[in-house]
């Protein structure tokens, strides 16, 4: 079949290219060109073309196939951060710039899921994330969460009247799906429960928010009925707990985590 093809292609240019030499010729020697050779010229002319579009067809069909073929290669899961490569580690005052630029970052993302665009003050904190407030209200403690040895995110906790509050949360793009929330948290529950200055760690989220429920179902919180918000929330006028993953202003559902039982 092969053999066939290449004989047909090779007679057809060849009658394609000797009408189109001829009529050159011919013309060019001002003598009458033979109807043989226009229909000769006219059929190699159009039997080239038609071969040319078969061939663009055929390649386009066998890389779509081949493309076809191919089985989809799912994305790679990120390495997971053992439980040493997560530290958690208080920020210093002379930090608190850099700190509040990672908070403008997580109320920016937070808001956008509720298609809010955040408030500002005038030294350009987003109001419900100041660390000025926090450093204000007493038990309110911001850290660090470094992974790696790398500022990974950062976290706010506050403990009041036997209650720790996770006031924020934030995970940076670049370090999630490597269970360092996770860490952060485990840590921070061990932190409190060795303290004892409270019976259980509160995280306030939004109920329509599924990410932020998984979170904290995954990291062994529970739904709670209303609890008193933190003294933090009151001073900055609403709901404090911030994280990339889940929470967002005015959260409706309250979810703690017993320490009872906690070890470090």
């Amino acid at each position: 079949m092969k053999a066939a093809r290449a004989l047909v292609l090779w007679l057809s240019m060849t009658v394609a290219a000797g009408s189109l030499g001829g009529y050159g010729w011919l013309r060019l020697h001002g003598a009458a060109v033979p109807r043989s050779m226009q229909a000769g010229m006219a059929y190699g002319c159009v039997f080239v073309l038609f071969y040319l579009f078969d061939r663009i067809g055929r390649q386009t069909a066998r890389l779509r196939r081949d493309k076809d073929a191919q089985r989809p290669r799912p994305s790679p899961l990120p390495v997971r951060y053992a439980r040493d490569e997560v530290q958690v580690e208080r920020v210093l005052p002379g930090e608190d710039g850099e700190l509040q630029v990672m908070l403008n970052d997580c109320a920016r993302e937070v808001l956008a899921l509720a298609g809010v665009v955040p408030a500002y003050d005038t030294s350009g904190a987003a109001v419900g994330w100041q660390i000025a407030v926090w450093r204000q209200t007493p038990g309110c403690m911001p850290f660090w969460i470094r992974c790696g040895g790398e500022k990974a995110g950062c976290c706010v906790l506050q403990a009041e009247a036997g209650q720790a509050w996770l006031l924020a949360l934030y995970v940076q793009p670049a370090f999630r799906r490597r269970r360092a929330a996770t860490w952060t948290v485990r840590k921070l529950v061990e932190g409190v429960a060795l303290l004892g200055v409270a019976s259980s760690l509160a995280m306030p989220l939004r109920g329509e928010n599924a990410r932020a429920r998984r979170f904290a179902e995954q990291a062994g919180f529970h739904r709670a009925a209303a609890v008193q918000q933190p003294a933090a929330q009151a001073a900055a006028g609403g709901t404090q707990m911030r994280d990339a993953h889940t929470p967002a202003a005015d959260a409706t559902e309250v979810w703690l985590l017993p320490l009872t039982g906690q070890q470090p």
